[in-house]
């Protein structure tokens, strides 16, 4: 079907005609149209796409699609199209032509373990002889070519977009992290999923949810939608040790491979032996009986790994070619990174911002070292339960503790920590710096012979939020800088 006898077949046209229509580009955001592009007007939960009507126009749109045509600006020449129910999916799908079907395109939600899991399958797939793209939190990528990211999952008009430019660049897969809020906000309808991860479920985003009822059926809307596309040549694989992977399991009308230390999952780890800089583990899976070993420490990489492996394995690849590809992964960035330094202290960066993404990293380093010297800080504007559960987590397993600011949007830095901190925050162990740069430095300074300090809460990210303006920052520059001038 021609793209123009789709959009006529789907939407009123309200003025203009699409006789001859050339459509270069589709967009959602008005600073990102071009000229011939259809601005897509959508009412958001904050913003409404209609009040940028003129702006799109400005910068050359030919195409509205609106919900609303008397909010058109009389001037305008173009194209108007009226929706009553917008299908996004639909519509990028015909425009890009279906891009998610001809790359095997992989979805991972959850928690924790999204970014590690796609780095991890990406690596294996690449090493495998599959040209792989990244979609997520840190960037998106393929090969050398890098994109940066805003939100984990982008909007479908990104998406879509960023699909089909892989296509272009002739990758063969795509590893996708698929946040709740996108899943609420439909992002990711359209999308032909080949496999479907669920990672673990805990508190976050609670801000946006209400409820971690509300949260746990954001997640499940994943795998809902999947099958009731009926696509029989997708597979699930889940969490079998996670409490809502368990439920996952018993909703879904569709067999599901499972992960984990159960015996009772299909792919079934046992940690064999850890080091500071390495794991090794044992996985008996259906292909059989295998050895790994891998650049990551503790047990949630194990369970970041062993997904992204039956994910391989399941696939199609061959045990052996990924027992190969997994002894070269260099890590994730700002995931439990060891920074370099020739002192005789460590220095890790974690992006922990949850309580139990916190508590994982913790509990991971603290049997490793002397003393366990954390940075951190919660977010504003951002689930406000969690703080005083971070800091009690902060407080039961560092020796000491530099609590400081982390993206504080629109609240004010002390109110935040206030919230965090009440009731122990005249504890000796903790220290208030709420200038994070000074936090850095100071948490360093205090590290002696055999202790490590880690940096918590912003791991990969360039930036600090304050208010609605994105300031240059990143934990690694900082805490490098300052170990080469010590």
């Amino acid at each position: 079907m021609k793209f123009t006898d789709f959009l006529l077949n789907t939407y009123i046209l309200s003025k203009g005609s699409v006789k001859g229509l050339k459509v270069s580009s589709i967009s959602d955001c008005s600073q990102k149209v071009e000229k011939d592009s259809l601005f897509i007007a959508i009412k958001g939960r904050k913003t409404d796409g209609h009040n940028y009507l003129a702006t799109a126009i400005e910068k050359g749109a030919s195409v509205l699609l609106v919900k609303d045509s008397a909010l058109v600006p009389s001037f305008f020449k173009g194209v108007v199209l009226e929706y009553t129910q917008l299908n996004l999916g639909s519509l990028l799908n015909q425009f890009y032509d279906f891009p998610s079907e001809k790359l095997f395109t992989v979805g991972v939600t959850g928690t924790n373990g999204k970014t590690s899991f796609c780095y991890l399958l990406e690596h294996l797939f690449q090493s495998c002889g599959w040209p792989t793209g990244v979609i997520g939190t840190v960037d998106q990528h393929f090969n050398q070519k890098k994109w940066s990211s805003i939100l984990t999952t982008p909007s479908s008009a990104d998406l879509f977009k960023r699909l089909n430019d892989f296509v272009k660049l002739s990758a063969r897969a795509v590893a996708m992290e698929v946040s709740s809020i996108a899943l609420d906000q439909n992002r990711v309808e359209g999308v032909d999923f080949k496999a479907l991860i669920f990672s673990n479920l805990s508190q976050d985003h609670l801000d946006y949810h209400g409820s971690i009822e509300n949260y746990w059926k954001a997640k499940q809307k994943l795998f809902l939608q999947a099958e009731a596309n009926r696509n029989k040549n997708l597979f699930y694989l889940i969490n079998q040790d996670d409490i809502y992977g368990y439920k996952l399991k018993t909703l879904l009308r569709k067999s599901c491979w499972t992960y984990g230390q159960s015996v009772k999952a299909n792919f079934c780890f046992k940690i064999k032996e850890y080091s500071k800089l390495k794991t090794f583990f044992e996985l008996k899976s259906p292909f059989g009986v295998f050895d790994f070993s891998v650049n990551l420490v503790g047990e949630y990489n194990v369970y970041n790994t062993v997904s992204a492996l039956a994910c391989a394995m399941l696939t199609g690849f061959k045990a052996e070619d990924c027992q190969k590809a997994l002894a070269c992964f260099q890590g994730v960035p700002g995931r439990l990174e060891k920074l370099k330094t020739n002192k005789n202290f460590d220095v890790f960066i974690d992006y922990a911002h949850t309580p139990q993404a916190l508590s994982v990293a913790l509990k991971v380093l603290k049997n490793n070292f002397k003393r366990l010297i954390l940075v951190c800080g919660c977010g504003g504007d951002r689930d406000k339960k969690k703080r005083p559960l971070m800091a009690k987590i902060a407080l039961s397993l560092s020796d000491h503790i530099f609590w400081t600011t982390d993206n504080p949007r629109y609240e004010d830095p002390q109110k935040i920590a206030d919230s965090a901190l009440e009731g122990i925050n005249k504890n000796k162990k903790i220290k208030l710096e709420l200038d994070r740069e000074k936090a850095i430095k100071k948490a360093i300074s205090f590290a002696k012979k055999g202790d490590c300090v880690l940096i918590a809460g912003k791991g990969h990210e360039q930036f600090q939020i304050v208010k609605d303006k994105r300031i240059s920052f990143c934990d690694k520059t900082v805490a490098l800088n300052f170990l080469k001038s010590i």
